[in-house]
């Protein structure tokens, strides 16, 4: 997909201006919040700017010797099993320091050979202990990530995919807040939803204000446009720039499918139907998007298991729910489950999955109501 990435103003332009100069030019740290809704494109903003900042290592020994300073990136998805989460942070900069090249910096760039003996002596003994017993300490796992961001000037930049606020992170809260108060060269790059960075802001205000935010906004009809541009331009015809799609054709699915991902998908089920009889007309659009409500629709309920379909059925009933509202209208239906497992399971798996929304509450800060996001699957989750 970075083939057909669309680089806009907005944020891009500020991204590179904040972040990509300051560090790679200016050798300091930046911490940024990528904040959007699901599907807007976080995730591949992150791999478009991590092929960006990750700069090829040297080939030679004099080339290294004309490289003084090169990041290290590291990108992982946030895990609220937090040694894991961790773990792949330090397994992050294994990796990066060890690509291909690295070698070449050993002996001609002492911060490099620095480095490289503080990853061999703390680190290393560290990942092999997490790799042996499943587990490590978890003061020991954050002891060793800031040892090596504490005792190098090296560029390193972390990139968090999907950061999901939880009650979890308060065990981390203090150690990363003190790691962002260093003047260390570590630079932290983290997408997150806007209802989790409001909550995140609300109860560490003196972390979330370490950070610039960089909001994603959503794709307007021109830069879709521009996409099918760029991914049909090999079948144009000097009468139809979009062929084998007519313009009015694209606003048709964009305007039944507004997120960019989704209208891509709906595209080339649409080709697969022309492809048949060798050209597109405006019935293989609709068949397309026919089919791919009711995919989108079915697929996502099959997936679930029992206990989560009947949670979203609970929420299509009642409109808007908390997790004791839902907990009593499934003993009603005869099903026997705690509250807890029923807020666990709204905040964790239906809340990832952008198939049910917070709701704010204005008379209790600390009870969340939530609600069917798709309202699509209302009625379908009436009759099930």
């Amino acid at each position: 997909m970075l083939r057909f990435y669309v680089k806009r103003y907005e944020p891009d332009d500020l991204f590179e201006k904040l972040v990509f100069e300051r560090i790679i030019k200016e050798k300091g740290n930046g911490r940024v919040f990528v904040v959007g809704s699901y599907g807007l494109g976080k995730s591949t903003f992150l791999n478009y700017w991590r092929r960006e900042l990750d700069l090829p290592y040297p080939k030679s020994p004099l080339e290294a010797s004309v490289k003084k300073n090169i990041p290290i990136v590291v990108k992982t998805t946030y895990d609220e099993n937090l040694q894991k989460f961790l773990y792949n942070m330090l397994k992050g900069l294994e990796r990066g320091f060890k690509k291909p090249g690295w070698i070449y910096f050993v002996g001609v760039n002492q911060e490099y050979e620095k480095v490289f003996k503080y990853l061999s002596q703390v680190v290393e003994n560290v990942l092999t202990r997490f790799e042996r017993f499943g587990k490590v300490d978890l003061d020991t796992l954050k002891s060793a990530l800031s040892f090596v961001i504490d005792n190098t000037s090296i560029p390193l930049i972390f990139m968090i995919d999907g950061f999901a606020f939880s009650d979890s992170f308060e065990q981390l809260a203090f150690w990363f807040d003190q790691l962002l108060q260093g003047q260390n060269k570590a630079t932290f790059i983290i997408t997150i939803l806007p209802d989790h960075l409001q909550n995140f802001r609300m109860k560490y205000p003196h972390v979330v204000s370490k950070f610039i935010e960089i909001r994603i906004p959503g794709y307007n009809f021109q830069e879709v446009k521009h996409v099918f541009l760029k991914r049909l331009e090999g079948y144009s015809k000097p009468d139809n720039k979009f062929y084998p799609f007519r313009e009015e054709w694209i606003e048709e699915i964009w305007s039944h499918f507004p997120i960019l991902r989704d209208t891509i998908k709906v595209a080339q089920r649409a080709l697969t139907y022309a492809a048949k009889e060798g050209e597109m007309t405006k019935k293989h659009i609709e068949l397309a998007i026919r089919e791919a409500e009711r995919a989108m629709e079915t697929t996502i309920l099959f997936e679930l298991d029992e206990l989560d379909r009947m949670i979203l059925k609970a929420l299509a009933i009642l409109g808007e729910a908390g997790p004791s509202d839902v907990t009593k209208w499934l003993k009603e239906q005869g099903y026997e489950v705690a509250k807890s497992t029923i807020h666990y399971r709204l905040k964790e798996p239906l809340l990832k999955k952008g198939l049910v929304e917070r709701v704010s509450n204005t008379k209790s800060k600390r009870r969340s109501k939530y609600r069917v996001a798709d309202r699509r699957l209302i009625e379908l989750l009436k009759y099930l």
